[in-house]
């Protein structure tokens, strides 16, 4: 009994006094941040403030999934009556999950001795990142019965524009097209005769009529339909009559 009485004085002395040369060493330990997202970076501070003259050296096994990419060391400096060092590690996580930062220690030189200072276990907490949404799917419009309504009473109004446009170019269309019933006339010379009466001495018929070889068409008619419609000269009036002789023929 009296023998287990001294090894437990003696354990608690020696952890009283770890305890007493941990607070008296001036250092603490922090993480910053202590939650991030796997990648990111953050820091390891360890800190030396104290009255008395002291340098530390940073001791700290490999973390499982924390990766050290980077160290700052800023050595002793004495200022305001105090003696001041700091070391940074800058650290990356490689997956989520929760995870401490431990068995981690600092040689700590003082008056010509060394002291061990351990440090304490440090939580570090990394957040997964939030699920990308990969559908495909188009998004709905918002349920917003104020919005629906706006929608609904100015969609005819823009059914307007879109109607007229495309009124237009149905219009511009026909201009420029020859009707698909006088395409399919057998007699091109009638058809040529037509577009000259009304005035159309412009017409594409007229120039497929002066390059078709089987039309019929006289030298002399096809003269003055060349001098016509390439370069403006000639009554249309009189060569619609004589295609229409040479259409009856």
């Amino acid at each position: 009994m009296g023998v287990r009485f001294f090894q437990f004085m003696f354990f608690a002395f020696l952890g009283c006094m770890i305890l007493e040369a941990a607070d008296s060493s001036g250092i603490s330990a922090t993480l910053v941040p202590d939650k991030v997202k796997p990648g990111d970076v953050f820091e390891l501070r360890v800190v030396m403030d104290r009255a008395e003259y002291g340098r530390f050296s940073l001791d700290i096994p490999a973390q499982p999934h924390l990766h050290r990419i980077a160290v700052e060391v800023v050595p002793v400096s004495f200022s305001d009556g105090r003696y001041r060092q700091s070391e940074k590690w800058l650290l990356q996580a490689d997956s989520s999950g929760n995870f401490t930062v431990k068995d981690g220690k600092v040689l700590l030189e003082t008056g010509g001795t060394l002291v061990t200072v351990p440090l304490p276990e440090l939580k570090l907490v990394v957040t997964p990142y939030t699920e990308t949404d990969s559908s495909t799917e188009p998004a709905g419009l918002p349920e917003d019965p104020a919005l629906l309504e706006r929608v609904g009473r100015w969609w005819p109004w823009l059914l307007v524009p879109i109607i007229a446009i495309s009124l237009i170019v149905v219009i511009r269309k026909k201009r420029t097209q020859i009707p698909r019933g006088e395409e399919l006339d057998d007699n091109l010379l009638a058809l040529a005769a037509s577009e000259l009466e009304q005035g159309n001495a412009s017409s594409p018929v007229l120039g497929k009529l002066i390059h078709d070889e089987s039309s019929g068409l006289s030298e002399e008619a096809r003269e003055k339909l060349v001098e016509l419609f390439y370069a403006g000269r000639g009554d249309p009036q009189a060569l619609a009559s004589l295609l229409r002789k040479e259409a009856a023929r």
